[in-house]
């Protein structure tokens, strides 16, 4: 696990907990923008963090479905959400499942405080 990386991660949703507030920590949304502000999980605040990732708004229109919304790209290509945060934070697949698939905020940030944890202890001499 990358323990710096995932620390500021954590340290940031932490930080924005408030519902009014202009940014906020959301496990409802990966990256969400709208006139209220902005709202993320923690893969999108992993993302959005990352020097690597550039988050476009992209719109996809075809006849099955219009979408519009923001995507992550990285070396100008799009990427997940899930399977960057993933790498970035140098989680496992189940770790990433478990982090970014759990909608309860405060769930969410127990268990990357948890995995945090058991990364430096494993790490202690």
């Amino acid at each position: 696990m990358h323990v710096n990386f995932s620390q500021q991660v954590l340290d940031f949703a932490q930080k924005h907990q408030e519902p009014k507030s202009r940014f906020r920590h959301d496990q409802d949304f990966f990256y969400a923008e709208n006139e209220c502000g902005t709202a993320a999980c923690l893969a999108g605040i992993a993302c959005m963090l990352s020097s690597d990732v550039e988050i476009r708004n992209v719109t996809v229109d075809d006849e099955d479905s219009g979408y519009e919304g923001f995507e992550p790209f990285v070396n100008g290509k799009q990427a997940e959400w899930d399977d960057e945060a993933q790498r970035l934070m140098g989680l496992t697949p189940g770790q990433a499942n478990d982090l970014f698939y759990t909608f309860d905020n405060e769930e969410a940030i127990a268990l990357l405080q948890e995995y945090i944890e058991d990364a430096e202890q494993q790490a202690a001499p």
